[in-house]
């Protein structure tokens, strides 16, 4: 495979495992997803992933990376638990587009026959982010 040279990961250990055994020392394998997925295979030589905190919250993704760079792994887990496990729980297209305009970074509508978040279900995406610290009570990013 001589034009790859990364690779994004987002399959199960048992598939990756075999894919860093044979591929390992020649590609750049990322996490995609979740910062777990980083700390699940920075023993196998992982060291980036992709943060989709990093569109709208950047400082949670900051505060990930330097609990990685500073090999804190259990503040590293608080933030993969208080962040990223509620986010990807409701995780869905509709959601991530309702989430980027709570943010200010874009609309959340979705062609036909897909349906976006209403009006009433982007209260509660607000009040989602409220509870986890990233919106003011005015809406506002923090």
């Amino acid at each position: 495979i001589e034009n790859v040279q990364a690779l994004k990961e987002e399959f199960t250990t048992g598939y990756t495992v075999p894919i860093y055994a044979e591929f390992g020392d020649r590609f750049a394998i990322f996490a995609g997803g979740t910062k777990a997925r980083l700390l699940a295979y920075r023993p196998y030589g992982m060291h980036a992933y992709y943060s989709s905190f990093a569109t709208f919250a950047p400082r949670v993704a900051m505060r990930f990376w330097k609990a990685v760079i500073d090999g804190d792994g259990k503040a590293a887990a608080d933030v993969v638990l208080r962040y990223d496990a509620p986010f990807f729980q409701r995780w869905s297209h509709a959601f991530w587009l309702a989430t980027l305009e709570c943010f200010g970074l874009a609309a959340r509508h979705l062609r036909h026959p897909r349906v976006a978040i209403t009006e009433a279900g982007m209260k509660d995406v607000a009040a989602f982010y409220r509870r986890l610290g990233l919106l003011n009570d005015k809406g506002e990013p923090v």
